[in-house]
């Protein structure tokens, strides 16, 4: 009987090593790859690491807002891409801690939003575009032209 479970004990260590055997090349291959990914980065400061990844005109535009929106005032913030991106949720993320009032879809917009942009004591509204699409600041008024004119031109 002892030997069954010596037996069996073996057995198990010879699985082990070998599944330590055939699976050893390919992490230390992949552990490389990645290390030398981290060094060719390494470099880099945060804005062009995020401009790698995110792109760089979206992420400028988002520097560029940031500059122009101070940080304790709020801004509007409207989806122009297609329902269920997620966009204005990055945007807003990016813009933190600035404070966010989101209007929703810039194709849904109701005349009733409009009015409340309009009467509101925030300067900016920021377009939220599809994902990668860079993000873009308007001034509240030119905003509110800019959507009424749209709704009058659906009118006639």
């Amino acid at each position: 009987m002892k030997w069954l479970a010596c037996l069996r004990g073996l057995a198990g260590l010879a699985g082990l090593m070998l599944f330590l055997g055939s699976a050893l090349p390919a992490t230390v291959a992949r552990m490389e790859l990645h290390f030398s990914r981290g060094r060719e980065s390494m470099h880099l400061g945060s804005l062009e690491a995020r401009g790698r990844l995110l792109g760089k005109p979206y992420v400028q535009s988002l520097a560029g807002i940031r500059r122009l929106i101070p940080e304790g005032e709020g801004y509007f913030l409207v989806d122009a891409g297609p329902p269920g991106d997620a966009s204005p949720l990055w945007v807003r993320y990016e813009l933190a801690p600035r404070k966010a009032v989101l209007l929703g879809s810039l194709a849904a917009l109701k005349p009733r939003d409009i009015r409340k942009v309009r009467r509101s004591a925030l300067s900016w509204v920021v377009i939220a575009s599809p994902s990668g699409a860079p993000a873009r600041a308007v001034p509240r008024d030119e905003f509110v032209a800019e959507v009424a004119g749209a709704v009058d031109a659906m009118i006639r």
